[in-house]
């Protein structure tokens, strides 16, 4: 009665309430009046039906450019037909007011729906967007842009015995924006809760603008709040702009991620990284899970609606059968209409709060049913207990009808995982995944762990953390760099313990070298005073000692030839005489020909004297000496003067003296 009283009041003090507009239109009633237009409900007395009728303000209607921009977007939108489009009939002027004429709704619209209810059900909100975004793609495929998406512009109405969707007002907002010039915030300021980015930066206005705003709407069916509020419409404009919209399930954790994801996608910033279109929307939307959607309960009309349930096209009737219908339909309305009005429903009882063990029986004593909807978590309802209920306690519901549960799974926490030794990339999508934050705090050297695993985690592994919580980790840079030490002219074993003393690995080759002793290193593959990492491999190269050379053989070739061929080979000759005589030619040589030594080894000759013929005495002898048998003769001297042979030096045999074989030199 309250909204009645008050269209009643609106059409005392409005003038235009029972004028005839442009020869057919007359003006029944106004519906409603803003800052741009006042809408009337009226008759079309040439097609005998009824249809809402726009009229733009004076304050706007005073630009010519608005009235042309007006009437062109009013001629794109009465092309369009869909069943989820407000159908535009007739444009025109009235006494300089710019008008269209609509098709006449009867119901509410969302933004009704909304304020009564506070949010929609997961499944009811999917299959009315779903609605939405049918009409707007429909104006997309023509290329007409909406430009204002908001529940105001999304009415609701009944078809086939469940809720439709019908989107209004296509165009309205470009023409007002046209009129006012690009500086104007006016239209911006009046539905700053949904203006897309790229309209305050001054981006292309293209349907990638509307998939935004839906993206919005459909946040608010889902949670019933936009994502950005604030007293100063500017403010919130500009949030849009700096910051990325939440999730629904942040506020509602019922709604699936897959829903999660679609209003993440309409609402991304940058438009180029939202669907082109609504029709894009769509496919995406289907993929969604979120139950069979017939489960959506119906949106009936405001009461005060009730009166425009009519919105079909009158027939040429006569008075007394008009009369008549209606006596019928009043006398049915008082004996039956009861039961259809209202005798039908009754209360939802409160389940809130109950064991869920128990809400059964409780619904049952009501004769209702539950079902449960997915589970949720909540800080202030425990565990196993109701957390929300659908439709509300008190709210109408069929006096058999079922009661959606949603029970709590207690405070939503998340254990800290274990994370220690795996990557930071793993650790991170790790947290990820259970609503947690990642914070890299510090970096730091360790022996023990590979460079860029975890090594600490704060809190520790195990604690129960809220969504959202920040988890530190500490990220190792690996072992701590060793120096190279220098290990060049020292033994192998005394450089295999410095290197190992810095936590590096040595391997050596050896090489033949004439200059270094063997054993000892000769060079090292690192330069000494290098910082390396732990475990580097050094190489150094050691010292095998002078190269093995192949004896040759020298016996048969005179003294001085076998001196000179070995001294070339690289060996060092020993030349030994024998005194027995001979032909002066080396006989024998050790070690053998055919082997092999180190370079400038000794190599023993054993040579014989030439047969030279002399008597003894002190000549003979110095003869001896001279050819490198004196040695050996004094000691046969030495022998012949021994008490046991006290012969004299003289040779007083006269038998010649012996041959002693010296070679030659």
């Amino acid at each position: 009665m309250g909204d009645e009283q008050a269209g009643r009041d609106l059409a005392v003090v409005d003038p235009l309430v029972g004028q005839l507009v442009d020869g057919r239109y007359r003006v029944r009633e106004l519906i409603a009046a803003g800052g741009m237009a006042r809408v009337y409900r009226a008759d079309d007395e040439r097609l005998e039906r009824r249809v809402a009728l726009k009229i733009i303000n004076g304050d706007e209607a005073n630009n010519p450019r608005f009235a042309e921009d007006f009437a062109n977007e009013a001629k794109m939108i009465a092309r369009l037909s869909h069943p989820n489009v407000v159908a535009v009939f007739d444009q025109g002027d009235h006494e300089g007011l710019p008008y269209v004429v609509m098709e006449f709704v009867s119901g509410s619209t969302l933004r009704d729906v909304l304020n009564e209810r506070g949010h929609l059900g997961v499944a009811e909100s999917v299959e009315l967007f779903d609605q939405i975004l049918a009409g707007l793609a429909a104006a997309h495929r023509v290329g007409l842009v909406h430009r204002d998406v908001k529940p105001e512009n999304i009415l609701m109405t009944f078809r086939d015995g469940r809720s439709c969707v019908k989107v209004a007002d296509f165009g309205l907002a470009h023409a007002v924006q046209t009129g006012r010039g690009s500086t104007d915030t006016g239209p911006i300021l009046a539905t700053a809760a949904y203006v897309p980015p790229e309209v305050l930066t001054g981006g292309p206005v293209t349907a990638r603008c509307d998939v935004y705003s839906a993206g919005i709407l459909l946040f608010e069916m889902l949670t019933g709040m936009v994502p950005f509020d604030d007293a100063d419409p500017m403010t919130v404009a500009w949030m849009h702009v700096e910051r990325h919209v939440p999730h629904p399930s942040a506020t509602r954790p019922e709604v699936p991620d897959s829903v999660d994801a679609v209003v993440k996608q309409c609402t991304r910033r940058q438009p180029g990284q939202r669907p082109p279109d609504a029709l894009s929307v769509g496919r995406l939307l289907r993929g969604c899970d979120v139950g069979s959607r017939s489960t959506a309960r119906p949106l009936p009309p405001r009461r005060a609606s009730r009166k425009r349930l009519w919105n079909l096209p009158r027939p040429r009737l006569s008075t007394l059968v008009q009369l008549t219908i209606v006596t019928v339909v009043l006398a049915l309305i008082s004996a039956g209409g009861w039961w259809f009005a209202d005798g039908r429903f009754t209360q939802a009882p409160s389940l809130l709060s109950q064991d869920a063990a128990k809400v059964a029986r409780i619904a049952a004593d009501h004769g209702m049913s539950v079902t449960f909807a997915e589970a949720g978590f909540s800080e202030s309802v425990p565990k196993s207990m109701v957390l929300r209920q659908e439709p509300g306690p008190g709210e109408r519901i069929h006096r058999n009808g079922v009661i959606t549960v949603t029970v709590s799974k207690g405070p939503e926490r998340y254990e800290v995982p274990d994370l220690l030794g795996e990557t930071l990339s793993t650790a991170e999508r790790r947290l990820a995944d259970i609503t947690l934050v990642p914070e890299v705090g510090q970096r730091r050297w360790d022996d023990a762990s590979s460079r860029g695993t975890v090594i600490s985690i704060d809190p520790a592994v195990g604690e129960s953390l809220r969504r959202g919580s920040v988890v530190r980790l500490v990220i190792s840079d690996g072992p701590a760099p060793a120096t190279v030490p220098d290990i060049v002219g020292l033994t192998e074993r005394k450089a295999r313990q410095l290197i190992e003393d810095q936590g590096l690995v040595l391997t050596t080759v050896t090489e033949p070298s004439d200059d270094v002793p063997k054993g000892t290193v000769v060079s090292q593959s690192l330069v000494a005073g290098t910082g390396v990492a732990k475990k580097t491999e050094v190489t150094a190269t050691v010292s095998g000692g002078p190269a093995s050379v192949k004896v040759p053989d020298v016996t048969g070739l005179p003294r001085d030839e076998a001196e000179k061929l070995l001294t070339e080979a690289g060996f060092e000759p020993d030349v030994r005489m024998d005194l027995a005589g001979g032909d002066g030619v080396v006989f024998k040589q050790n070690p053998e020909a055919g082997g092999s030594r180190p370079r400038g080894s000794h190599v023993v000759l054993y040579c014989q004297l030439e047969r030279v013929y002399e008597y003894c005495g002190v000549s003979g002898y110095a003869r001896v000496a001279q050819a490198g048998a004196w040695p050996r003769r004094r000691r046969q001297q030495k022998h012949r003067h021994s008490p046991e042979h006290p012969a004299s030096n003289t040779n007083t045999s006269k038998e010649p003296a012996r041959t002693y074989h010296a070679g030659s030199r």
